[in-house]
């Protein structure tokens, strides 16, 4: 063999070794590469179940197993035992549920089943590819919950036992014989307004009027004659319930009852008295459908609605949200566009039975558990509690701080709350710029491109400090105040004790 066809064979065994060795390197990297992914895959699937099952764990459920799903459409079921069953001693567990369904789907981007076989629970929990969110359904029902909670509300109807008491205050009896009209005579001088009340300081009664009428009448701790059957304010509870007997309304600070004419609320400090009224549900009833069937828009509802009852407590509104409360009827509501319905029917609506359906079928809400009377004056007492605690933001270090008041600065007023109560709350009608305390009971403000003030909180008057000719060119606005010098604008200077 010639040394030149040698030399041909050596090379032709050295390509196809070397192409048998790629060979083989490449089916074991295709072998391994299969393995890695198959542990790969296991590695997800097992960490998916670990967070899965430490998600119903942590919340006081109890994970089971995790599979493929044996229903069309949905990739695993997850069965477990939950924490409660849907309903405990009456009362609804949504809350549980839904935190717990919103954890698990922050781990998955597919539809699901959650089965919980001891209490007959399957929750399907369908994933929208398109908005990328969850809704689910309760053993095939959709809003379970709500329409549970909607058939639940006729169940629960709070009764209230009407009393009778003695009504040894002269004010309020003429207040009742003078059918509650805003122009009794109580023989007291008004000192001061404010949240929304006419305030009679020493003679310790407060009054709040709507739409001519008194609609909650307060006796506080200055007012030392007795209210009712001997009663007077600050005795405590016991003594109550020996004169009127067990509470209707309770909770922690409170206690209440129901006569025919008006309701009765004692707390340590104040009597407060909110008065009944008869009302004609037919035309609500008739608006409310009206809306409901969409025959009319939510601009037109609520003019109708506050033209037909215009004693509302409250009533706020803008483009896309309306709050109208009636506590005396027993009406809520909060109209916007993700809740056009929220409309709320409370145990002091006369005619409940006439909204059986819509309550029933999730067309308005039924809180007939509770009395709106009761729950507007708890809110009354937290609202007053919270103002005495009332603290300055942290970027207004030079506006000081009075020990006798706390204010409450609005777009067109300011409220001052005595901290213990020995002087008149008050209110200010000003829109204010700027201000500061400069002594307990001196206020000093700024109008934008107006002049400087002072309030004095003890006569409750307002006086000028500096007003200029030249208002289109300051604003008034307040910098800082030491050693009596208040700065202002950028760089002008006024002594506010000369």
């Amino acid at each position: 063999m010639s040394k030149k066809r040698k030399k041909k064979n050596i090379i032709l065994i050295v390509i196809v070794s070397l192409i048998c060795i790629f060979i083989i390197l490449l089916g074991l990297l295709v072998k391994y590469s299969k393995i890695s992914n198959d542990d790969k895959n296991e590695i997800e699937q097992s960490q998916s179940e670990n967070s899965i099952k430490s998600i119903i764990n942590n919340l006081g459920s109890i994970f089971q197993k995790e599979v493929v799903s044996e229903e069309k459409g949905f990739s695993t079921d997850i069965y477990l035992r939950f924490k409660y069953n849907l309903y405990e001693n009456n009362k609804s567990q949504k809350v549980m549920y839904e935190n717990l369904l919103r954890q698990i789907c922050s781990n998955k981007s597919t539809s699901f089943r959650l089965i919980d076989e001891n209490r007959n629970i399957i929750i399907r929990v369908y994933f929208d590819n398109t908005n990328n969110s969850f809704y689910y359904t309760v053993n095939g029902k959709e809003n379970y919950f709500d329409k549970a909670d909607a058939k639940k509300a006729f169940e629960n109807v709070l009764n209230v036992e009407e009393i009778n008491v003695d009504i040894d205050s002269s004010e309020l009896k003429n207040i009742i014989d003078n059918d509650w009209k805003t122009n009794t005579d109580i023989s007291a001088t008004k000192e001061s307004f404010c949240g929304n009340y006419d305030i009679y300081f020493e003679e310790g009664i407060k009054i709040r009027n709507i739409s001519r009428k008194v609609y909650n009448i307060i006796f506080t701790k200055n007012y030392k004659k007795s209210v009712f059957s001997n009663i007077y304010v600050g005795d405590d509870f016991k003594k109550v319930e020996d004169a009127l007997g067990k509470p209707s309304f309770e909770d922690n600070n409170v206690i209440g009852y129901k006569t025919k004419k008006f309701y009765i609320f004692f707390t340590e400090k104040e009597i407060s008295i909110y008065r009944i009224e008869k009302y004609n549900y037919d035309e609500f009833e008739e608006l409310l459908n009206q809306y409901i069937e969409e025959k009319i828009d939510v601009k037109t509802f609520t003019n109708k609605l506050t033209d037909l009852w215009n004693d509302y407590e409250e009533f706020n509104y803008d483009s896309n949200y309306v709050c109208l409360n009636y506590p005396l009827q027993g009406v809520s509501m909060i109209l916007n566009a993700e809740t056009p319905y929220n409309i709320i029917i409370y145990s002091n609506y006369e005619n409940k039975n006439d909204l059986k359906d819509l309550i029933e079928n999730n067309k308005i809400v039924g809180n007939l558990d509770k009395d709106f009377v009761f729950e507007t004056e708890k809110n009354r007492i937290q609202k007053a509690s919270d103002s005495k605690a009332l603290e300055h933001l942290d970027n207004e270090d030079f506006v000081g701080e009075s020990k006798l008041f706390s204010e409450s600065v609005q777009n067109n007023k300011v409220e001052f709350y005595s901290k213990d109560e020995s002087l008149p709350d008050c209110t200010l009608i000003d829109v204010v710029n700027s201000y500061v305390w400069v002594d307990d009971d001196i206020f000093v403000y700024s109008i934008e491109k107006n002049g400087i003030y002072y309030f004095d909180l003890n006569t409750r008057e307002k006086h000028d400090i500096l007003v200029e000719d030249n208002k289109e060119k300051n604003n008034y606005t307040f910098k800082d105040f030491k050693n009596g010098i208040l700065t202002f604008d950028d760089d002008r200077t006024i002594n506010i004790f000369e």
